[in-house]
């Protein structure tokens, strides 16, 4: 896994998160990635996952995060 803090053309911040092969396998065993922003200069903590769907990344998500916690599924979502 590479990552890399940057400034765009835009002027906006950008974190890029660049997964090999052992990464995205070890995520379909159920291993999160937890990334500690702060180590980039950004405030607070990344979690990368993946699932088979929606209702399996929430349930590998639910011992992560707290009962505040409001999950935007993207699953419809418009992208603009």
């Amino acid at each position: 896994m590479i990552r890399a803090a940057a400034v765009g053309a835009n002027g906006r911040r950008v974190m890029l998160l660049g997964l090999s092969e052992a990464k995205v396998q070890r995520m379909r065993e159920g291993k999160p990635i937890h990334i500690h922003a702060d180590e980039m200069g950004f405030a607070g903590e990344i979690i990368i996952m993946v699932g088979k769907d929606e209702a399996a990344l929430q349930e590998t998500l639910a011992p992560l995060i707290g009962p505040e916690t409001r999950v935007r599924d993207e699953t419809n979502a418009v992208r603009q």
